[in-house]
């Protein structure tokens, strides 16, 4: 024969094990955060080193007469800089009225430690694919270079970034074609 369970024991044991059961899950909720929060990773210092280039800028654009723009030019656009999510990139959107027409783009800095470089990512309305750059400092000179190929020409693009002590920047941009002479463009 059967002996009935007494509903008052199953409750008190239900609620027993429901409690030790929500416990354990606290305590393994607990051990997770805690251990996720020691090893959260912090931004390089390396990145800081460009907040100079942060907030709402104008400039002008003054092309040199050359191969590459035989009349030369000057042009005016915007460039926004913010830090990006965590601290761990800097983001950056740029418009100008170029010699060529409208370039609009974004761009992303990040520091890669294993290459001991920035690396910059530009995608824009007036090249079809992402522009990777390669940055480092030469003294107080932000220096950064695409290396690319027009036609069957290999090229390199260098920007050369130097905060001036007025509060504004310089940015000189010269290629390099197969001759290996570097042209000043912008």
């Amino acid at each position: 024969a059967s002996r009935p369970i007494s509903r008052r024991a199953s409750t008190v044991s239900r609620s027993r094990t429901s409690s030790l059961a929500a416990l354990a899950a606290l305590l393994v909720l607990l051990l997770a955060a805690a251990s996720a929060h020691a090893q959260m990773p912090k931004p390089s210092p390396e990145l800081a080193k460009l907040k100079f280039l942060q907030g709402n800028w104008t400039y002008e654009s003054i092309y040199e007469k050359g191969a590459f723009y035989p009349n030369g030019a000057t042009t005016k656009g915007t460039y926004v800089a913010v830090e990006g999510p965590g601290g761990f990139s800097q983001i950056a959107d740029f418009h100008e009225m170029a010699p060529e027409g409208e370039e609009i783009g974004h761009e992303v800095t990040i520091w890669d430690e294993a290459s001991h470089a920035y690396k910059s990512y530009v995608f824009g309305n007036a090249f079809p694919q992402c522009v990777m750059r390669t940055g480092h400092w030469d003294g107080d000179k932000l220096i950064f270079v695409t290396e690319f190929e027009q036609g069957k020409t290999k090229m390199s693009l260098q920007s050369v970034t130097t905060a001036n002590a007025d509060g504004t920047v310089t940015i000189q941009e010269s290629m390099q074609g197969a001759d290996g002479d570097r042209k000043s463009v912008v």
